[in-house]
């Protein structure tokens, strides 16, 4: 049993990253074979339209490009679960995130009677990080319908989802500016909320693996 982490933050060891390890973890705990990428780590970029996965004729529908995501998106595709993490930028996935998805997605995605070419059903989960609150968010929005539409589409299965929310940015705030945040609300986040979104992570990864355990 094989669960694949996607760490969509540039940051290896903040917010989203701590997350997407603790719900591996989580995975590890109930057995399976966990591998962690770093997509800001990677040298590639989103979907070129070269519509090669989508030839008739094809036995594998896979992305034609051959970049720094190849192995990964290779991971993926064998992998039993896959866990995306990524920040909240500008209302939406992170731009590294967005690619990667672009990537995944395009070559399943059926211009035909079917609704996807995903040889099989892949279990799947997303974890956003934000610095904004719930209440806020609701105010705001975030722009991932359309994800969540395609992973249940493409992928087989409608993806488990965790928000953290009211993040702690940097560890200086004296540094930058901030006056839109209430210092003390991120304060009691980062001492007593964050600790149990790593908790929930955690679960994530264990019931997702025991998903996958159960299925085998």
């Amino acid at each position: 049993m094989k669960v694949i982490g996607i760490n969509g933050s540039p940051r290896r060891n903040w917010n989203t990253a701590t997350l997407v390890k603790d719900a591996l973890e989580g995975a590890a705990e109930m057995g399976a074979e966990t591998e962690l990428y770093n997509l800001y780590d990677l040298d590639f970029k989103g979907c070129t339209s070269c519509f090669s996965c989508k030839r008739i004729g094809l036995e594998e529908h896979r992305c034609a490009m051959r970049d720094g995501l190849t192995p990964v998106l290779d991971a993926v595709t064998g992998a039993d679960a896959v866990i995306v993490g990524s920040p909240i930028y500008f209302n939406g996935l992170s731009a590294m995130t967005d690619a990667f998805l672009e990537r995944l997605f395009f070559p399943y995605v059926t211009y035909g009677n079917g609704p996807t070419f995903c040889p099989r059903v892949i279990p799947s989960a997303f974890i956003y990080t934000m610095n904004v609150t719930e209440e806020q968010l609701d105010h705001y929005g975030i722009d991932i319908n359309r994800f969540r539409r395609f992973t249940k589409r493409v992928l087989g299965r409608q993806p488990d989802e965790l928000y953290s929310y009211n993040t702690w940015q940097y560890q200086d705030y004296d540094r930058y500016e901030h006056q839109i945040f209430d210092m003390e609300s991120k304060r009691i986040q980062r001492e007593q909320v964050f600790p149990k979104d790593r908790e929930a992570a955690r679960e994530l990864g264990r019931r997702m693996a025991g998903q996958v355990e159960s299925s085998l």
